[in-house]
């Protein structure tokens, strides 16, 4: 539901047009205030093309399986005709929500639905001619088609009528064979539409997925939002005697559509809907529950209702049989690195198409896409691969103070020149004999461009952090023991350094960010953050989020706001193990909004340590997606404000997300999920 576009009608005989809805058929339709000044809604259908003998086809034929027609004006400028507003989605839309499909009950219940009013029509030796996605509207009371054409033969709306079921049912429909006879090319073979209606007949009621109740729902509350502010309608205009019948139909049906049948259309959805409560008329609540299906959804532009998470685009399923529990990464032309020992798999980012896949890939193995290729590390070896292909290019040991290195992978720097970092020490050395260094390497060459002694940190202790807005500039962070962190500022390009600083923390650091934009050291401890300036040698000041669980948990995740276009002063995110998020404005020191999640904490099967929630940011900054147990939600990173949820029917314990560009990628046990997002 949509508001009005300034080339829309106000006002159409004696009905206040409110908002848009989806168009259903190829014709334009409206949420319309009831005439007379009647309280209640209408749906309000344009008429494209021929309407009079259409109109009065679907007078003929009224009954379950059809829109039901109150009120119309055929020989008006536009035609029009109108019935009672019933919250439904087209099956097209439908389709866009559950990219998986309908359940197969839900499937057989539309087709006896449908079959049923083809067969009245056919008895009348007319058919429909319309019958596609858009054409069929679903709502908790079951599945309507919109006005026939009367075009076309009966066999054709059985054909019809088999891809439509096809299509709902995300490609794998129930009673596959007998939806193939609908299809013979021979219109004589194809069963009747009476006899579908008969092979589904007794199937009883069917549930709806809980997304789409979510949906209809949503759709019912729009309405009764836009009640609150529609105009107070005008007395109609006399009519003619002969219309005076349709009058009267017309203001029962908009009677009949009031806020207190809204109201229970609504409830309606929450109980006929497999058992799905309370949730749906709550914003928030698990509306985005879904049950994943074998092929993605179509690529065409569907319009997706206020509150629901956007269709995905395609999903991947581990081809190992593990859970994906390694970090997925994207590199150039959209290659999307899928580990999953032993299998290495890249998959394109937009289409989920599988581009090559490696059985050779080790447990734990780092992987780093640059330059048009893959870098990793195999015993104590720098490897490159093919990102187009997964083809081997280069295998060469990296030269540590004239031995090979023990190599730990720790980051990529692409501006001004695209280098790989990396910790290492001398071949057969060890922290008591040798200190590490961080090394800077060409990516094409595979060329040493310098390399950073550091005093104390084991190479798996090291971070380097880049800061693409400010130059050259790079940070290394090098973990002290027991407790604290020396930090140097040097040149990414050149590997100079500017200067070196050593902090002291009050406890031993588990996880340490580091803010690029306001230049602190942000650690998150037991529910209490501290900060301190790179210049400082302590915390400066805290903040205290939360009371911390009882029982063992992780800490907390942190994630950094980008500086984006339009982004003031981005934010820095803690999701801690109390199932909360919070904003925290670093530069003023304060907390700027926290968003509670509602679930119960996820638990490491074996340590039992309370896993905090997944945070990951989109690049335009606008967005905040959070994976905990039971899904995805999507905020608005400035407010907090919840945009969306996103989960599947029978998921694993956790999800993971990473953002690239305008996707999202949800790992969730052995699947991969993309997302479009903003």
């Amino acid at each position: 539901m949509e508001d009005l576009h300034r080339g829309d009608p106000r006002a159409l005989g004696p009905y206040r047009l409110l908002a848009v809805l989806t168009a259903a058929g190829g014709e334009r339709r409206y949420l319309a205030h009831g005439a007379r000044g009647t309280s209640g809604h209408v749906e309000f259908t344009l008429v494209q093309g021929e309407s009079t003998d259409s109109l009065a086809l679907l007078r003929a034929v009224a009954g379950p399986g059809f829109v039901a027609c109150a009120d119309a004006a055929p020989d008006a400028d536009p035609p029009w005709f109108v019935c009672g507003y019933v919250p439904s989605l087209t099956l097209a839309e439908v389709r866009g929500l559950l990219y998986g499909g309908l359940p197969e009950a839900a499937v057989r219940g539309i087709g006896a639905e449908l079959a049923g009013a083809l067969a009245r029509l056919h008895a009348l030796g007319a058919a429909h001619g319309a019958v596609t996605p858009d054409a069929v509207l679903l709502g908790a009371g079951g599945a309507r088609l919109v006005r026939p054409r009367g075009t076309g033969a009966a066999a054709d709306d059985v054909a019809a009528l088999a891809a439509v079921l096809e299509d709902a049912a995300g490609g794998r429909p129930p009673d596959g064979d007998l939806l193939a006879r609908c299809r013979q090319e021979d219109p004589a073979l194809r069963p009747s539409a009476a006899e579908l209606a008969a092979h589904w007949a007794g199937g009883g009621s069917y549930a709806l997925p809980a997304r789409l109740v979510g949906a209809l729902a949503r759709e019912a509350e729009s309405a009764l939002e836009r009640e609150a502010s529609a105009p107070v309608p005008q007395p109609a205009p006399r009519r003619a005697e002969g219309e005076a019948a349709a009058d009267d139909a017309g203001a029962r049906v908009t009677g009949t559509a009031s806020r207190r049948a809204l109201l229970a259309a609504a409830g309606g959805l929450v109980l006929g809907a497999g058992g799905v409560t309370g949730w749906v008329l709550a914003r928030g609540g698990t509306e985005a529950l879904t049950s994943p299906g074998a092929r993605p959804a179509p690529a065409a532009s569907v319009r997706v209702p206020r509150g629901t998470a956007p269709p995905a685009l395609w999903r991947y399923e581990a081809k190992s049989g593990r859970a994906i529990t390694a970090h997925i990464t994207v590199g150039a032309e959209e290659v999307v690195c899928v580990p999953e020992p032993p299998l290495l798999t890249a998959v394109h980012l937009d289409t989920g198409e599988v581009l090559w896949r490696r059985e050779d890939f080790a447990e734990r193995t780092p992987v780093v896409p640059i330059a048009g290729q893959i870098v990793t590390v195999r015993s104590d070896k720098f490897s490159g691969l093919s990102l187009r292909t997964g083809e081997d290019l280069w295998t060469e040991p990296m030269s540590v103070m004239g031995g090979r290195g023990r190599l730990v992978l720790v980051g990529a720097f692409l501006d001004p020149e695209r280098l790989i970092y990396h910790a290492a020490l001398p071949e057969g050395g060890s922290l008591a004999t040798h200190q590490p260094y961080v090394v800077a390497v060409g990516a094409a060459d595979r060329e040493e461009r310098w390399k950073l002694k550091v005093r104390y940190g084991a190479p798996g202790g090291i971070e380097v952090t880049d800061l693409p807005d400010l130059g050259d500039r790079c940070h290394v962070l090098e973990r002290r023991h027991p407790r604290g962190v020396r930090i140097y500022g040097i040149d990414g390009r050149t590997g100079r350094k500017h200067w070196e600083r050593v902090h002291d923390w009050p406890e031993e650091l588990s996880g340490l960010g580091y803010d690029p934009y306001s230049e602190q050291l942000v650690e998150v401890f037991q529910g209490r953050l501290r900060a301190a300036p790179v210049e400082a040698k302590a915390p400066a000041w805290s903040l205290d989020l939360y009371e911390q669980p009882d029982g063992p948990s992780r800490g907390a995740n942190t994630e950094q706001g980008p500086r984006a276009k339009g982004v003031p002063d981005p934010l820095y995110y803690v999701a801690g193990p109390h199932q909360t998020v919070h904003a925290i404005d670093l530069a003023r020191r304060r907390e700027h909004w926290r968003h509670p999640l509602g679930v119960e904490p996820e638990r490491d099967e074996v340590t039992r340590q309370v896993i905090p929630p997944w945070i990951r940011i989109t690049s335009s900054g606008r967005t905040l997606l959070v994976g905990h147990r039971a899904g995805v939600v999507a905020l608005d990173a400035r407010t907090g404000r919840e945009h969306w949820r996103f989960a599947v029917a029978h998921p694993a314990d956790g999800y993971r997300v990473h953002t690239w560009g305008r996707r999202a990628l949800v790992v969730n046990g052995q699947a991969v999920y993309a997302l479009p997002v903003t």
